[in-house]
């Protein structure tokens, strides 16, 4: 009877020791994913949060240089052709550097964005500044 004990002792250790080992090891790999989904979940929202950005700098850019060109039809209603020339000269100036800021952003989308969004990017930025070589005085 003794020895049958002894076996049956060491049969449970053996099991436990086993058992543990095992749910170690899913505790490990279990741990393993949600850090990966964890990160990836990150890198997703990092990624969302910086095209969502340069989505909104091409907007507010573009619509920057709509104003700009508003402007320019109001200059062209000025009576005065001495003041009419200056503030066009003014105006074709600040839409020239808001033309290459709105290039910078258009750029950035295409690094950022899906194609799809980059193509349109693109596009806005090329028409503004096809629009943008038509006022020049």
């Amino acid at each position: 009877m003794a020895d049958n004990t002894l076996w049956v002792g060491v049969l449970t250790a053996g099991t436990a020791v086993v058992a543990s080992w095992v749910t170690s090891q899913g505790t490990a790999r279990a741990a393993r994913i949600q850090a990966e989904m964890t990160a990836a979940v990150q890198r997703a929202d990092q990624r969302r949060t910086a095209r969502r950005t340069a989505y909104a700098d091409v907007i507010e850019q573009a619509q920057k240089m709509g104003d700009l060109y508003w402007k320019v039809n109001d200059a062209h209603a000025d009576p005065d052709p001495e003041s009419r020339t200056v503030t066009l000269k003014d105006l074709r100036l600040r839409l020239r550097d808001a033309c290459a800021t709105l290039r910078h952003l258009v750029r950035v989308v295409e690094l950022e964005g899906p194609q799809e969004a980059a193509v349109a990017a693109d596009r806005c930025g090329a028409r503004r500044l096809t629009t943008t070589r038509r006022w020049r005085t």
